[in-house]
């Protein structure tokens, strides 16, 4: 699914953080017994008009009761993209313990080249490869 991540502008050059929360589908793994999960695919999407706004992308998952995770990395940004594929990292652990139920935060770490007057905004779009204990 996709996802909107928002950082509340008026945003200056450097690190800034957009966030946002995601329940993974109920009914998907309600109930269910994730024993692995791993995020295979991370692409963030924004408009045209960040094209040459962004250094570097560095895309974490938070949640409750699990430990906080870098999962995709993109450095250097290309100048002239405004849809981006992250590296996934290759060492991911304990990715289950983000499917207990509780909300998952994404956290897009974003290295700005200048000042941003306006908002953030990204559209996260993420594949999970889980495998589920029946």
């Amino acid at each position: 699914g996709k996802v909107v991540l928002l950082a509340s502008g008026p945003l200056y050059e450097g690190s800034n953080t957009a966030t946002a929360e995601w329940s993974p589908p109920q009914g998907t793994f309600q109930g269910k017994n994730v024993s692995s999960a791993r995020v295979s695919k991370i692409r963030l999407m924004g408009p045209g008009l960040y094209a040459d706004l962004i250094s570097d992308f560095t895309f974490s998952l938070a949640a409750p009761g699990a430990d906080m995770q870098r999962v995709g990395v993109l450095n250097p940004v290309a100048v002239g993209d405004s849809t981006w594929e992250l590296q996934v990292a290759e060492e991911q652990k304990n990715l289950e313990d983000f499917f207990k139920g509780k909300p998952i935060t994404l956290v897009a770490d974003v290295n700005l080249k200048r000042d941003l007057e306006a908002d953030l905004t990204l559209t996260a779009e993420m594949v999970f490869a889980t495998e589920i204990n029946k």
